[in-house]
């Protein structure tokens, strides 16, 4: 709750107004990113927020790119007009002492 009256985003709320910070909207911010709802396998994710962040981010954050390693390959058998141009390289992320296998930075292909 706003304990006098602000600006919030551009948008003038009153005091007292109950301001919430929706994660919906997340990673949708075209000021922020180039076209925030098409699909780009290249585009940089650094500071996404797809898994949260600080200490309430998501254990999932690091079972995800372990489950996703399979893709491009399964991705390949069942839409046949994509053929693989190369292997994917993946992008490690330090975790503590660990390096662990995040997204793809590369996946390279090409419709036949």
């Amino acid at each position: 709750m706003l304990r006098g009256p602000a600006e919030v985003v551009g948008a003038a709320c009153p005091a007292g107004a109950l301001v919430r910070r929706d994660f919906l909207a997340a990673d949708h911010d075209a000021t922020v990113l180039d076209a925030p709802n098409a699909l780009r396998l290249d585009r940089d994710t650094t500071g996404h927020l797809a898994f949260g962040s600080g200490p309430h981010r998501c254990l999932g954050a690091y079972l995800a790119p372990v489950q996703a390693r399979p893709f491009p390959h399964v991705l390949l058998e069942r839409v046949p007009v994509l053929v693989r141009a190369g292997e994917p390289v993946p992008e490690w992320e330090q975790v503590g002492e660990t390096r662990v296998p995040g997204a793809f930075r590369r996946l390279p292909l090409f419709a036949a």
